[in-house]
C-alpha cells in the first residue's frame, strides 16, 4: 500500500510563487518516485519524503485527531471556507 499525502509538495499551493524559497525545498516528481521503489525494493512499510511529510507522520502517530485537526483547519484555509 503506498500512501502519498501531501501539504502542496505535489502540487502548487494557492498563493505561493515557484521562485519562493520553499518551492525550493520541492522534490521532484522522479526524485519522489526513486525514493518509494527503493523503499519498496527494501521492503520498507513507510517511505516518507520531505520534512513537511516527516513531521506529518510523527504527528499523526503522536496525537491522531491534532493532526487530523491540522489538516482540515489547512485545507479550509486553502478553500476560502
Amino acid at each position: 500500500m503506498v500512501n502519498v499525502s501531501s501539504m502542496g509538495a505535489l502540487a502548487p499551493v494557492p498563493g505561493r510563487s515557484a521562485d519562493s524559497p520553499a518551492a525550493a525545498k520541492i522534490t521532484s516528481a522522479v526524485d519522489a518516485a526513486q525514493r518509494i521503489v527503493a523503499g519498496i525494493e527494501k521492503g520498507r512499510r513507510r517511505v516518507v519524503i520531505g520534512s513537511d511529510a516527516r513531521m506529518l507522520d510523527r504527528l499523526s502517530r503522536l496525537a491522531p485527531q491534532r493532526a487530523t485537526d491540522m489538516i482540515a483547519k489547512k485545507l479550509a484555509s486553502l478553500l476560502g471556507s
